[in-house]
C-alpha cells in the first residue's frame, strides 16, 4: 500500500517505462518492417504493374459473314474480324465470340482481303524528284511527297491501300524509296510505313554495252565507296570503344591503387599511435638521413634541377612507366582518323546489311551479265529485280538465282500494245518454274494509275501466273519485301486494319470493290450482298482441238445470245451456224461430233465501235477542214500488226475512222480484222469533229463558232467548193459526193458521229442533232450526266472512248449513270485490251453485264444498221465465234479458241 502512496513512484515508472515502451515499439516496428512490406509492398507493386499495363482496346467494329482470305494461312468461310481502333484484334470463324454493343458490318457475299500494295507507283509524288535522276543516291522519295494531292481517293476506292514510291528511274542511283499509305492521316499529313523501303538502281534501258559498262562501273564504285566508308567508320568507332574501355579500366586501377595507399597510410598511422613515440617513426628517422639520400620531389623522383641523380640507375618502377608511355605513344600513332560525316552514305548504310533492299532494274541478258557481277561482289545486299522482260539466254540462270521480282506493267492501254505482249510472253516463260518471290507493280507515270492494279493482276493471271502467287504478290509477299510485314500484308491479330471486300473473285476485274477500310476507318461501305461470292477455278483449263470437221456442234453452259447468256448448243456446217438450241442438250447425233466446253463462255467476235488503229497520220490535216468525201476503207489494215493483234485478242470487227483533224473527217467503214481486211460495209457513219483537235489558226474554221457554221452549211446543202489544186471535173465530183453524204445524214440513213470534248461542244452537238433530227452518236466527253435527259430524248447513243490508267473514276461513273437511264453505250478501242478493260470497268462500277456484253457484240450492228446476219450467234450467220475461259469482262481469262467461218484460227490454248 505504501508503494501505492509513494508520490515518487509514478515518476520512477514514467522514467523507466517510456524508454521501455519506446524500445518495444521500435523492435515491433522493425519486425513489422520485415514482414509487412513483404505482402503489402508486393500488393502495391502489383497495383503499379497493372496500372502500367496498357488497357485492353475496346472493339470498334466487327466484320461478320465474310469469306476471309488472310493471305497468311487458310481461308475462313463465314469468318469474323474484330477491329479495335487501327488494329485487328481477333480473326476467326463462327465460334469467335461477338462482344455486345459493338457495331457490326455484314460482309455477306464479299471476299475480304488485306489492302492491296502497288510495288511501283507514282501516287503522292510531286514533279521534281520523279523527273530528275541522280547517280549518288542522294534523293529520297519522302522529300518529294505532295500531301496536298487528291488522287488518292480514286486509288483507295479500288482497294489499293499502300504504295511503294521512289525517285526517278532515269538515274543510275537516284535514292531511297518509301512505303506510303494511300490514305492520309486525319490531320492531312501522310502516313509513311517505311521511309527507306528500297534503293533505286538501274543499268539503264535501251543502252549500248559501253553505256551499260559505264553504269556498272559507276554503281560498283558507289557500293564500294559505301563499303569503305562503313569500314572506316567501324574502325574508328571500334578504336573509340577500345579507348573508352581502356580508360575505364585505368580509372578502376587508379581507384584500387588509391585504396591500397589509403590502407597503407592507415596502417602507418595506427603503428605510430601504438608506438606512442612519433620520434621513433620512419618519418622521424628520415630526418637523420643524409641530404642526398632524400627524394627531392614527389614520390621517389628527383626534384627538378637536382643533378645528384644524374648518372644514377633509375628505379625499376620508372622503367615500367616509361614503357607504358611508349606504348601509349605507339597506340596514339595507330589511332584511325575520324571519317568525315557523309549524310548520303549514312542514309544508305542499311543497304550493306540487307536492311534496305536494292531495287535493281535490268531488262536483257546484257544487263544480267553486269548485274551478276554486282551480286557476286556484294553478297550481303538484298537484291530485288525489276524489269527482267527480255532475258532470253539468261532466263534459266535468273530463275536459278531466284531473286525477288517486281514485274510490270502487265496492262498496256496504249494504241500499240505489241511491246506489252512481248513482255508478258517473256515473263510467262520466266515465272513458269520460278522459285523466288514474285510481286507486281503498275509502273505507270500517272498518280492515279495505281487504281488499275487489279487489271494488272488479272492480265498476269491470263498470261500464266499462278493466281495464288499473284494475290500474295500484292499483299503479304509485297509487305515482306518492303519490310512492313509486321504491320501489313495479311489479316492477323495485331496488324493494321487495312481491309478490302470484293463482291466476287478478286481476280475478276468486273467484280466491284464494295468495302475499303484503312486503319480501322471505313472509306467505302456498301449494303450486304445477297449472294455468296464465287471464285473461278482454273485448275483444269479447257482444251480445244486445233482442227475441226466441216460439221460439228459446240455445247456450253454459257452461250451469249442476243437476249442474254444461256446454256445452248450451236450446230455449225460449212462455216455457218445452222442451228441454235438454247436449253438442255439434245441427244447426241453420232453423225455429228459434239464438243462440250462446260462453263467456258461462247460469244460472237467482239466489235469496236470506233477505231483509228494509229493510222491517223495518213488522214491528218489538209487544206480543207471539210473532208466529207474521204472514206476510211481506202486505208487497208490487211497484214498490219494492229490487225493481227486485234484478231488474236478476240476483236473480229471494227468501225474504222479517219483522224479527228478535220471538222468533217470523212465516212466511217465497218471492216473485219481477218487476213484480208474485208470491208463489211463501206459507209456506216460520218465523223464530225467539234473539238479543238480539228481547229487550226491557219485555215477556216479556227473556232467552235466557225465549225458550227461549216456543219450547218453542209447539212443545209450549201457545199463550199474545195480549195484543193485539182482539175475542175474532179472538184465537181467531190462536191457531188459531199452533197450525197449530207443527204444521208439529214435523212437518217447514216449515223452522224460527233467527236466532242467539253460542255460547250457537247451542247452544240445536241443542238445540231435536235435541229436536223440526226441519227447520232456522241463520243469524247467525260461529263455526260448533266445532258443525259437531252441525249435520251434525242435518241443519240454514246460511244465511250478508251480509258487510260490515269483517268478519273467519275468518267466511268458518268457512263454508267447514262446507261442506267436507258441511253445506249458502246465502246471505242484500238486494241482488245482497251475494249475489254473499258467494258469491265463499267460493269465494275455498276453497269449491267448483259448491256456491256451486248455493247461489244450485238449492239454495234444495230447502231450502224448492219444486216442481222452479219454479226452475232444466229442461224445463217458466219460461224465467227470465240470460246473464252470465262466472260470477256474478266481480264484474268482469255480466248481458248478463236473460230472464223467455223475453223480455228490458232491452236494456242490461253490459260
Amino acid at each position: 500500500m505504501s508503494v501505492d502512496c509513494n508520490p515518487t513512484l509514478p515518476v520512477a515508472r514514467l522514467r523507466l517505462g517510456y524508454p521501455f515502451v519506446f524500445g518495444v515499439l521500435l523492435v515491433g516496428a522493425v519486425l513489422i518492417g520485415v514482414t509487412w512490406p513483404a505482402h503489402l509492398l508486393a500488393q502495391e507493386s502489383t497495383q503499379d504493374v497493372s496500372e502500367d499495363k496498357p488497357a485492353v482496346a475496346v472493339p470498334t467494329w466487327i466484320v461478320i459473314n465474310a469469306k476471309i482470305m488472310t493471305m497468311d494461312g487458310d481461308s475462313i468461310e463465314n469468318g469474323r474480324i474484330v477491329i479495335a481502333g487501327e488494329q485487328i484484334q481477333a480473326v476467326g470463324g463462327m465460334d469467335l465470340p461477338i462482344p455486345d454493343g459493338v457495331p457490326q458490318y455484314d460482309a455477306s457475299g464479299l471476299v475480304i482481303l488485306p489492302g492491296l500494295i502497288d510495288m511501283q507507283s507514282k501516287l503522292w509524288m510531286s514533279d521534281s524528284p520523279e523527273d530528275s535522276g541522280a547517280s549518288d543516291g542522294s534523293q529520297s522519295a519522302v522529300d518529294g511527297l505532295d500531301p496536298f494531292a487528291s488522287d488518292w481517293n480514286d486509288v483507295v476506292s479500288e482497294g489499293i491501300t499502300t504504295v511503294y514510291v521512289q525517285p526517278s528511274r532515269r538515274g543510275s542511283l537516284s535514292g531511297l524509296g518509301a512505303a506510303v499509305s494511300v490514305v492520309p492521316k486525319a490531320d492531312g499529313s501522310l502516313s509513311i510505313h517505311s521511309p527507306a523501303a528500297g534503293l533505286q538502281m538501274s543499268l539503264g534501258t535501251s543502252r549500248s554495252n559501253r553505256e551499260r559498262m559505264q553504269r556498272f562501273e559507276a554503281l560498283k564504285k558507289s557500293l564500294q565507296g559505301l563499303v569503305e566508308y562503313k569500314k572506316k567508320k567501324d574502325e574508328y568507332e571500334a578504336f573509340q570503344k577500345k579507348k573508352a574501355d581502356s580508360e575505364e579500366k585505368a580509372d578502376k586501377s587508379k581507384g584500387s591503387e588509391a585504396k591500397d595507399k589509403d590502407a597503407k597510410d592507415s596502417e602507418t598511422k595506427d603503428g605510430e599511435t601504438k608506438d606512442g613515440d612519433k620520434g621513433n617513426s620512419d618519418k622521424g628517422k628520415e630526418v637523420n638521413k643524409p641530404e642526398s639520400a632524400r627524394p627531392r620531389s614527389g614520390r621517389g623522383r628527383p626534384a627538378a634541377g637536382d643533378r645528384s641523380s644524374v648518372g644514377e640507375e633509375k628505379p625499376v618502377q620508372d622503367e615500367k612507366e616509361s614503357d607504358k608511355d611508349k606504348e601509349k605513344d605507339k597506340d596514339k600513332e595507330k589511332a584511325p582518323t575520324k571519317p568525315e560525316l557523309d549524310a548520303v552514305k549514312e542514309r544508305l548504310l542499311g543497304v550493306l546489311s540487307g536492311a534496305i533492299p536494292v531495287r535493281l532494274e535490268l531488262h536483257d541478258a546484257n544487263d544480267y551479265h553486269f548485274a551478276s557481277k554486282l551480286w557476286k561482289d556484294f553478297e550481303n545486299v538484298q537484291w530485288i529485280i525489276e524489269g527482267a522482260d527480255a532475258l532470253d539466254s539468261a532466263r534459266e540462270t535468273m530463275a536459278d538465282k531466284g531473286l525477288p521480282l517486281v514485274l510490270g506493267p502487265w496492262l498496256d492501254l496504249s494504241s500499240n500494245p505489241s511491246d506489252a505482249k512481248e513482255r508478258c510472253k517473256n515473263w510467262r516463260a520466266l515465272t513458269e518454274h520460278y522459285q523466288g518471290v514474285v510481286t507486281l507493280g503498275t509502273f505507270q507515270n500517272g498518280a492515279r494509275s495505281s487504281r488499275t492494279l487489279r487489271e494488272h493482276m488479272a492480265i498476269a493471271v491470263a498470261n500464266g501466273l499462278d493466281p495464288k502467287v499473284v494475290l500474295e504478290g500484292v499483299t503479304i509477299a509485297a509487305a515482306r519485301l518492303l519490310g512492313i510485314a509486321d504491320r501489313l500484308g495479311s489479316i492477323a491479330p495485331g496488324k493494321r486494319a487495312d481491309l478490302i471486300g470484293i463482291a466476287g473473285d478478286p481476280l475478276d476485274t468486273s467484280a466491284p470493290v464494295t468495302l475499303v477500310m484503312v486503319g480501322g476507318v471505313f472509306h467505302k461501305k456498301s449494303e450486304p450482298m445477297k449472294t455468296a461470292p464465287t471464285i473461278a477455278s482454273r485448275a483444269t483449263p479447257v482444251e480445244f482441238p486445233s482442227t475441226l470437221p466441216a460439221r460439228y456442234e459446240l455445247r456450253s453452259q454459257r452461250v451469249h445470245l442476243a437476249d442474254g447468256v444461256v446454256p445452248a448448243t450451236l450446230r455449225i456446217e460449212d462455216g455457218k451456224i445452222t442451228s441454235v438450241q438454247p436449253g438442255e442438250a439434245l441427244a447426241v447425233d453420232v453423225a455429228i461430233p459434239r464438243f462440250d466446253v462446260g462453263t467456258s463462255m461462247i460469244t460472237p467476235g467482239l466489235v469496236s465501235s470506233h477505231a483509228t488503229l494509229g493510222l491517223d497520220a495518213l488522214t491528218r490535216g489538209g487544206a480543207d477542214s471539210d473532208s466529207l468525201f474521204l472514206n476510211s476503207s481506202d486505208i487497208t489494215i490487211r497484214g498490219t500488226q494492229q490487225q493481227s493483234l486485234l484478231e488474236a485478242g478476240g476483236v473480229y470487227t471494227l468501225a474504222l475512222a479517219n483522224a479527228p483533224t478535220n471538222t468533217f473527217s470523212g465516212e466511217v467503214s465497218m471492216v473485219a480484222t481477218d487476213h484480208r481486211g474485208s470491208v463489211l460495209k463501206k459507209s456506216i457513219a460520218t465523223k464530225i469533229v467539234l473539238s479543238e483537235a480539228s481547229r487550226t489558226a491557219e485555215r477556216f474554221p479556227s473556232s467552235l463558232a466557225g465549225q458550227l457554221k461549216l456543219v450547218r452549211d453542209v447539212l443545209d446543202g450549201d457545199i463550199a467548193r474545195s480549195r484543193l489544186f485539182i482539175p475542175d471535173v474532179t472538184l465537181d465530183q467531190l462536191t457531188q459526193a459531199k452533197k450525197e453524204a449530207a443527204k444521208r445524214l439529214v435523212g437518217g440513213e447514216q449515223v452522224a458521229l460527233f467527236q466532242i470534248a467539253d460542255d460547250a461542244e457537247l451542247n452544240s452537238a445536241l443542238n445540231l442533232i435536235e435541229r436536223y433530227h440526226l441519227k447520232a452518236a456522241l463520243m469524247g466527253a467525260r461529263e455526260w450526266k448533266p445532258y443525259a435527259s437531252r441525249i435520251l430524248a434525242s435518241g443519240a447513243s454514246i460511244i465511250a472512248m478508251p480509258i487510260s490508267g490515269d483517268d478519273y473514276a467519275w468518267g466511268i461513273d458518268e457512263l454508267v449513270a447514262c446507261s442506267q437511264q436507258g441511253i445506249p453505250v458502246f465502246f471505242a478501242a484500238n486494241t482488245a485490251e482497251q475494249l475489254r478493260t473499258t467494258a469491265s470497268s463499267c460493269v465494275h462500277s455498276g453497269m449491267s453485264a448483259t448491256l456491256a456484253m451486248n455493247a461489244m457484240t450485238y449492239g454495234p450492228a444495230q447502231l450502224f444498221s448492219l444486216p442481222a446476219e452479219s454479226a452475232g450467234l444466229s442461224v445463217n450467220t458466219a460461224a465467227d465465234l470465240i470460246v473464252w475461259t470465262d466472260t470477256p469482262l474478266n481480264l484474268s481469262g482469255g480466248p481458248v479458241a478463236l473460230i472464223r467461218n467455223g475453223k480455228p484460227l490458232s491452236s494456242e490454248v490461253h490459260p
